[in-house]
């Protein structure tokens, strides 16, 4: 059982680093989740094959509320002059989505020494109900329904080709099914419906070879497929063409070595992954004077590829002191895509992938005590990357110090924590699009990550008191 019930104020008109906002409509962001699971292993005979089976049920009630218009009367007529009574008409908007999502689960698998196969489905079923001066107006309610049905197969099979070198495969096969129906009403006007269904079969695998090298080295290769299946975009007034989006496909393969010492440890992988029917978030606005109008929605590219390294390494200078660094460059790239709006069509891509920072980073320090004393130290580290895949904003690189000092006893730990210690603010989400009147010209709106936090957290070990 689960209980969150947080609010949601995020955004400002201008930006401002004081994290000061003048919404006067504060959202929600809340979710009530019960659920429960049943796991079973039976044993079969004398050979040590066992079968488990995992059954599982939750439901869980959403709501997503937010100010659209992040300000206030008062706010709008003093920064931009904007009078309700002058206009006709306030500029204020809301928006409220409550989701009631039931979600049935259960999975078989049998495994025979180092033989893995199952069988697992899952059946999603999602209401949507929003109210509020929805889509500029154009509607005042809308409620959906998704119907999400999944079926797999997967197997895994490992085996030791020699005293150092093991084989490990894997494969899944996936039915998916997504089913969408939605009304939209307004006001003395008839209703829209939307209804649309797709279906899938997708299918991937893994193979993978490790060589124990001796003295704690392992070399290991792998290629593997994998995917994201596909679906159906809720917006009701998309055209034809943006409605379905298609599975993504993605080909990876990478190279690594590993090395275990008494006193230092590194690993080193090397990705090379190839992208098919990418899929990224795109972002329309129907009307330049509401903000209300701009919403996002899922569609596919045409290919793209990531490549990379990864890096760690820690060392021990003394039985109480470790430092630790690891490094993670990257670059992406997704190929020129073209997509229909109102306005005719628009062409994107030929550049990195949203969200795709080219490095990140972490250095720092440990210190623990046999008094169970402790310590710790971390600087760590992001490039920019663009926001999003609709257009061509990006964020500014960023460092953040993180610590905490903690002290443990028998079966008890208390830990005074501190993240983000300087306080630097570095957007983590933007959108482009036109808010501020009167000309609402279309400007970059960022929201920031969490600034310094300061906290204590207390923790036992149950298990430990009863010794």
């Amino acid at each position: 059982w689960a209980d969150m019930d947080n609010g949601y104020d995020a955004w400002v008109p201008d930006n401002n680093e004081d994290l000061t906002t003048f919404s006067d409509k504060p959202g929600k962001d809340r979710q009530q989740t019960t659920g429960a699971s049943l796991k079973s292993t039976w044993g079969l005979g004398a050979s040590g094959a066992e079968l488990v089976t995992i059954t599982a049920f939750s439901r869980s009630e959403l709501e997503h509320s937010y100010d659209g218009d992040w300000g206030n009367d008062e706010y709008w007529l003093a920064e931009y002059g904007f009078d309700p009574d002058v206009e006709g008409w306030s500029y204020d908007f809301f928006d409220r989505n409550v989701r009631d999502r039931t979600v049935v689960s259960q999975e078989a698998r049998l495994l025979v020494e180092e033989l893995v196969v199952g069988a697992y489905w899952k059946r999603l079923e999602e209401e949507d109900n929003a109210a509020g001066y929805l889509f500029g107006g154009d509607a005042t309610d809308l409620n959906g329904r998704y119907e999400i049905d999944n079926l797999a197969f997967y197997g895994q099979y490992g085996l030791d080709l020699s005293e150092k070198l093991r084989l490990e495969v894997n494969a899944r096969l996936d039915r998916n099914d997504t089913a969408y129906e939605g009304t939209t009403a307004n006001y003395g006007a008839d209703s829209t419906s939307t209804a649309f269904a797709v279906d899938q079969w997708l299918g991937g695998g893994k193979a993978a070879l490790s060589y124990n090298w001796g003295l704690g080295h392992t070399l290991y290769a792998s290629a593997s497929r994998g995917y994201r299946s596909g679906g159906v975009n809720q917006h009701p007034y998309l055209a034809a063409e943006n409605r379905p989006y298609d599975p993504e496909y993605i080909v990876n393969f990478e190279l690594g070595w590993r090395v275990r010492g008494p006193r230092s440890s590194i690993g080193l992988t090397l990705f090379h992954a190839l992208r098919s029917d990418q899929q990224v978030e795109l972002s329309s606005q129907q009307d330049p004077g509401d903000p209300n109008s701009f919403f996002y929605f899922t569609a596919n590219a045409v290919k793209g590829r990531n490549s990379g390294l990864e890096w760690e390494h820690t060392v021990r200078l003394l039985p109480q002191v470790e430092l630790f660094g690891s490094v993670g460059l990257l670059t992406t790239h997704v190929d020129t895509y073209t997509f229909p709006t109102e306005d005719g069509e628009v062409t994107l891509g030929d550049r990195a992938a949203a969200h795709a920072p080219n490095y990140t980073f972490s250095v720092g320090g440990e210190y623990r005590h046999q008094s169970g004393l402790g310590a710790r130290l971390a600087l760590i580290g992001m490039d920019q990357f663009f926001y999003s895949d609709g257009h061509d904003q990006i964020s500014e690189p960023h460092r953040l110090v993180n610590a905490h000092i903690a002290y443990q006893w028998e079966a008890w730990s208390v830990q005074l924590w501190g993240r983000n210690l300087l306080d630097e603010r570095y957007g983590v989400r933007g959108f482009y699009f036109g808010l501020e009147p009167p000309d609402y010209a279309d400007k970059l709106y960022k929201t920031y990550g969490d600034p310094r936090q300061v906290g204590v957290r207390l923790t036992t070990q149950f298990s430990s008191l009863g010794n």
